[in-house]
């Protein structure tokens, strides 16, 4: 999807055996139920900002890829935990900060 310039990509799918040869750009890629794989596959296969685990992502997949972001310094925004991630759409195409309510 293409909101006010920002791309953002849900993934609802398994993406551990599928070959790319390019990465998709995106400033948000959302992790859905149904998300399979891990975080090395995400970077070949997506060059993301800021990477949101939704709230029906499989605790087993959304702990995996949040003890993998700690180490890797992605930028990683956890709903279940945290709470509703807001998002100014008119600010510059970078990827902005949680802001909770």
């Amino acid at each position: 999807h293409l909101l006010k310039g920002k791309r953002i990509v849900c993934l609802a799918k398994d993406i551990r055996y599928r070959e790319t040869d390019f990465a998709l750009s995106c400033d948000y890629l959302i992790l859905q139920k149904g998300f399979k794989g891990n975080l090395a596959e995400l970077k070949k296969q997506y060059r993301f900002g800021r990477l949101v685990l939704d709230a029906g992502l499989s605790p087993y997949y959304a702990n995996l890829i949040e003890s993998e972001t700690k180490d890797a310094t992605v930028g990683c925004y956890n709903i279940a935990q945290k709470g509703a991630l807001r998002i100014n759409l008119n600010s510059p195409a970078t990827p902005a900060k949680a802001d909770r309510r």
